[in-house]
């Protein structure tokens, strides 16, 4: 019983060191792809890229071994295990040139946009011309070879490596397998980066003044698919709360007349007919400077006396992301 255990528990860990393989090549080539950027830092932060970056490639690597760690849990039904050893490859070769090509297109993205990519580029995904041309039309065939490499590479080890472990998986009694399937649950901790309060995420990966370090740091796979399931290339607006009959409705009895006058007048926030009306625009400033909204006192006198001789909206906020 043992010795079938501890096969399943190696594969288990294999399976997971593949992924996190997978993740430290992936940086090795952006760093190489950005090798006048890469060559301004020095010996230690380029090695913090890797040390820094680890928590989220962990956290990568759990999500991605969740189905196989299921998949190695019903490998105890023997009869399953030939079945279940085609899925896992092929699940393994599908995510792994799935990621391949994310992380391809990360290298051309990175160099016009300035970001690592993420899913706001599934709003273009239909009009692929125009993004090759905002992308600044660098080579194609060398991202397609990154892909193929990348892709033909990782898959060929995942075939020498797991396969014959799959397939020679000693045969184990149901009831002595059934911690195995503890297993994909425990990859809830590394998957969020642990037992704290807040799970991980891509501020965990920043650890240096150089802007680029630290977007060297991040893992291609997180920052996509966290900023999709944050929703990030959301069609429809999060901020309606109310329909518009509603709205409307709401809007009309707030501008609505003043009763018992003998002649009816709107309602009037600012005093006289032509108010003299100041907007200013002022890019990041913070309620925290502003004593009226609970910040500290003093920081902004002129601002101060502005609000208290015109309107201060105290629950103005920005949309965006």
């Amino acid at each position: 019983m043992f010795p079938a255990m501890q096969a399943r528990l190696k594969l288990l860990l294999l399976y997971l060191g593949y992924w996190l393989a997978f993740f430290l090549v992936v940086r090795l080539v952006f760093l190489a792809f950005h090798g006048t950027e890469a060559a301004r830092l020095s010996a230690a932060t380029l090695v913090g890229t890797f040390g820094h970056g680890f928590r989220l490639d962990l956290a990568s690597a759990a999500y991605l071994s969740l189905i196989p760690f299921v998949l190695i849990a019903g490998s105890v039904a023997r009869r399953l295990t030939s079945l279940l050893s085609r899925i896992l490859l092929g699940y393994t070769a599908i995510t792994t040139a799935a990621l391949s090509l994310l992380a391809a297109a990360d290298l051309e993205s990175f160099r016009s946009w300035g970001r690592r990519i993420d899913a706001s580029v599934l709003a273009y995904l239909a009009y692929p011309k125009e993004i090759w041309a905002a992308a600044g039309g660098g080579n194609p065939w060398l991202l397609l070879a990154v892909c193929a490499l990348l892709t033909s590479g990782f898959v060929f080890l995942a075939w020498r490596l797991l396969k014959p472990r799959l397939l020679a998986l000693p045969p184990v009694h149901i009831a002595a397998g059934l911690p195995l399937l503890f297993a994909p649950a425990l990859l809830v901790i590394p998957g969020r980066g642990g037992i704290q309060q807040i799970p991980i995420n891509q501020s965990s990966a920043y650890f240096s003044t150089e802007p680029f370090a630290n977007k060297a740091a991040l893992n291609v796979a997180w920052n996509f698919f966290d900023s999709w399931v944050r929703g990030l290339d959301r069609r429809t607006n999060p901020y309606i709360v109310l329909s518009a009959d509603s709205a409307a409705a709401l809007v009309a009895g707030g501008l609505s007349y003043s009763a018992g006058t003998a002649e009816a007048a709107p309602l009037r926030a600012l005093p006289g007919r032509r108010p003299n009306v100041l907007l200013i625009l002022w890019e990041s400033f913070t309620a925290r400077s502003v004593a009226a909204l609970g910040g500290v006192t003093g920081a902004t006198p002129e601002f101060e006396r502005l609000a208290a001789a015109g309107l201060l909206f105290r629950n103005f906020y920005a949309s965006g992301d």
